[in-house]
């Protein structure tokens, strides 16, 4: 594995919500158990509090993400179903892996990670309503001898599409590879492009910097709900902050980090 990539994956650790308030909130500990630094001590603690609140209360976290999410919708969501024009009658279907974990007493349904799952249900979801199409599962990481395009695969034939339909990319560890290698199968002619809706800004904009023609079909939505007039009350836990919240501003920090990667490095 690239010594470049290992570093990228552990410096962007630390700027993740949770990981940067427990170091700021550590340090703030340590200068008011032992030094006179009080006022630094309490300003770091109180700094650190506050990005834990802001990315897991989920009004704050929704409007955080809805930028990242909303520049797409899912494809084919009107009731009769039309084909975009740019579409050709056949074609293909990539689905983008979010990781998985091998455990052989379960379903290849069940390793998948939430994320790959999600976004393989949508691109066999596009399968059905375009029967010509093929599904081009992305490769990954390999681990334990089976990369996240391999699981996909064994997992979409578990939900019932055919082996002649899918089609297992190469290899790769970043999105940015991913497009370059899948740039050889794809060419330029329109596909769709399925990934989670947090993912789809700029995995979109790392295959059209390439010349290639991604029509986006999001799926994974976190901001659901932020412009729906609905006269239920909230949940009580709405008002109290929460891990899944966390956990998916710590994506959309991700993907922000990721442009930022990318753009100094000319790939977009």
């Amino acid at each position: 594995m690239p010594i470049l990539f290992v570093i990228k994956k552990l410096i962007s650790q630390f700027l993740y919500p949770l990981p940067a308030a427990l170091i700021l909130m550590t340090l703030g500990l340590l200068l008011l158990l032992f030094t006179k630094r009080q006022k630094l001590g309490k300003a770091l603690n109180l700094i650190g509090l506050c990005l834990l609140l802001i990315f897991s209360y989920k009004p704050t976290a929704l409007k955080f993400l809805y930028h990242l999410e909303r520049q797409s919708l899912p494809l084919y969501t009107a009731v009769p179903a039309t084909v975009p024009a740019n579409l050709p009658e056949a074609t293909w279907i990539l689905v983008l892996s979010s990781g998985h974990t091998i455990d052989t007493s379960l379903p290849a349904t069940s390793q998948l990670s939430l994320q790959s799952l999600a976004r393989l249900v949508e691109g066999i979801r596009l399968h059905r309503l375009l029967p010509n199409s093929k599904l081009l599962l992305s490769g990954g990481i390999v681990m334990n001898g089976r990369s996240n395009g391999e699981v996909m695969a064994v997992a979409a034939q578990e939900l019932g599409v055919s082996k002649e339909a899918i089609v297992v990319g190469p290899l790769a560890l970043d999105t940015p590879q991913e497009a370059a290698q899948l740039h050889n199968i794809l060419g330029d002619a329109p596909f769709v492009l399925v990934t989670s809706a947090l993912h789809m800004q700029r995995s979109a904009a790392l295959f059209t910097k390439l010349g290639m023609q991604p029509v986006p079909s999001p799926a994974a939505y976190v901001t659901k709900d932020v412009d729906q007039d609905d006269e239920t009350p909230p949940a009580p836990g709405n008002f109290f902050p929460q891990a899944h919240m966390l956990d998916a501003s710590t994506r959309g920090v991700h993907e922000y980090l990721g442009t930022l990667w990318a753009k100094l490095r000319g790939l977009l």
